[in-house]
């Protein structure tokens, strides 16, 4: 059974992120979930209120994890190791900076020599 560190590591590898990257998404998102949550709640108690923000909470957020999803696919990482940076060619160092740009996620760029 694979440890907390590898596993932490195969899954950071899998969605492209460094650690903080991904700490910084998932809170933001957690508490996005959090808020809309609370929206649905009220407004399933006074459904003239928050019509429409449970809805298109989820709606965004879903085109976000599209988004990650089809850029962790095409990429060898989004924000590379020290190790990957090293062995990436500068050609495919542009390249992946040219899948990201057309993904729309922003601050996002792998630099290489």
């Amino acid at each position: 059974m694979p440890g907390i560190l590898e596993s932490s590591r195969r899954h950071l590898d899998a969605v492209s992120e460094s650690y903080w990257a991904h700490q910084r998404f998932a809170t933001r998102t957690g508490f996005t979930m959090i808020g809309a949550g609370a929206a649905l709640v009220i407004h399933g108690l006074a459904p003239f209120l928050f019509e429409f923000t449970g809805s298109s909470t989820i709606r965004r957020l879903g085109a976000i994890f599209d988004r990650r999803t089809a850029l962790a696919s095409t990429l060898p990482s989004a924000v590379p190791t020290a190790r990957t940076v090293t062995e990436m060619p500068k050609e495919s160092a542009a390249a992946a900076n040219r899948k990201i740009a057309n993904t729309g996620v922003t601050n996002t760029k792998i630099a290489r020599g």
